[in-house]
């Protein structure tokens, strides 16, 4: 990525903020995202394995759920965001 190419107004801190993020995916160590709904779902990759955890609101902390989430190799309905 050429954050330099034809770009007078960046910062050098907001061309460094954006070289640290606009990464290629092969340099990904880590991957997660939360899903709020009648439960709180962490999901968590380091590049070895899929863990889910789920918040228990009696204690305060996430507490692993499924320790080896895989995608169904065949299902009739298949749902991904985008966003």
């Amino acid at each position: 990525i050429d954050l330099d190419a034809g770009r007078d107004d960046f910062s050098a801190q907001q061309a460094l903020c954006l070289a640290n993020t606009l990464q290629p995916g092969s340099n990904l160590v880590a991957a997660a995202y939360c899903l709020y709904s009648s439960s709180t779902f962490f999901v968590l990759t380091l590049g070895c394995g899929v863990y889910m955890f789920t918040l228990d609101e009696q204690i305060g902390e996430f507490v692993l759920s499924k320790p080896n989430v895989k995608i169904p190799e065949t299902s009739s309905i298949i749902s991904m965001n985008e966003s």
